[in-house]
């Protein structure tokens, strides 16, 4: 199924686009003449220098790499992933971002696991944790993959398809902020993968989430073709997204599938989506099938419930 970017989607690239360029132009107010007077060659040679103050978070170092991003220096992506490994990551991953090479995704998801001490434990042993709260506040390494943009798909979707290490999920979440629906196939296979009615779990339960709420941003405008994946023991964890999406019309078909093909996380789920009609199917379905739901659920970072109604 392939459906052409919609408003929404594009606007969202734009904001990110734009605030990339707001940070250029506000770096580009800021550097001294003698970085925007200097060479390629002698900017590179600087980032390789390394000089930056951590204190004050900035430093030639940091200054040169912002150059370079304005110039949107090509020759300079190897170096600047590179430096990705130093105290000025945060610089280097900004200005990849505005150079836009795909070569610098994988590097910059790295970057991004590396910042979530025990990301893939926590993750495996708590289905509420919620990378978007703790793994994505490193900005410039978020931003910066999805502001490369459409170019970032194909490496994206190698990363993801290595299975669900620490850079793959990144890579499921980096892809619904893309919004470009050829990570559809993919997604639906993760979505797909999950069994809870056997009690024999191909992937984990956050899998499932991740997926549904990144082909719930990419289809954000065309929630109708999600909607038959309800029909489906194996995609109905599409709910998830739809749930996050808010739209009032689809509540009938979220409660028919409850009702069909739920199982104890979705109804969990439903319970504290914050909608009255889907937590009312999900009380009558822990009734039914003998469950006593939990809610609110914990939430790992604070609050007190995973995302709900309408927080896509």
């Amino acid at each position: 199924m392939i459906v052409s970017a919609d408003r929404r989607t594009v606007g969202r690239m734009f904001i990110t686009a734009l605030a990339v360029t707001f940070v250029a132009v506000a770096l580009s107010g800021c550097l001294s003449p003698r970085y925007v007077d200097m060479n390629t060659e002698e900017l590179i040679s600087t980032v390789q220098g390394g000089e930056y103050d951590e204190v004050r978070g900035k430093g030639p170092a940091c200054d040169a790499a912002s150059a370079l991003g304005l110039r949107k220096a090509e020759a300079a992506v190897d170096v600047l992933i590179d430096a990705l490994s130093g105290p000025a990551e945060d610089c280097m991953a900004s200005a990849l971002g505005q150079i836009g090479d795909p070569r610098a995704v994988e590097p910059l998801l790295d970057a991004m696991a590396d910042e979530c001490e025990g990301f893939d434990r926590k993750l495996r042993d708590d289905d509420t944790y919620d990378v978007t709260d703790v793994c994505l506040d490193f900005q410039s390494a978020d931003d910066a993959p999805i502001a490369i943009g459409n170019a970032a798909v194909d490496p994206l979707l190698a990363l993801a398809g290595v299975g669900a290490e620490p850079q793959a999920e990144l890579a499921v979440v980096v892809l619904g902020e893309v919004g470009d629906s050829r990570a559809e196939t993919y997604l639906v296979e993760r979505l797909a993968n999950y069994r809870s009615s056997t009690r024999e779990t191909i992937e984990p339960e956050f899998v499932r989430r991740r997926a549904a709420e990144a082909l719930a941003k990419i289809f954000r405008s065309h929630v109708e073709s999600l909607l038959p994946r309800l029909q489906s023991q194996s995609t109905v964890g599409i709910a998830y997204g739809i749930i996050g999406l808010g739209q009032s019309s689809t509540e009938p078909d979220l409660i028919r599938a409850l009702q069909t093909f739920g199982d104890l996380p979705l109804a969990e789920f439903y319970l504290n989506c914050g909608r009255p009609s889907l937590e009312a199917a999900a009380t009558d379905w822990g009734v039914e099938h003998g469950y006593t739901l939990r809610y609110p659920l914990p939430r790992i970072g604070g609050g007190t419930a995973p995302r709900g109604w309408g927080d896509l």
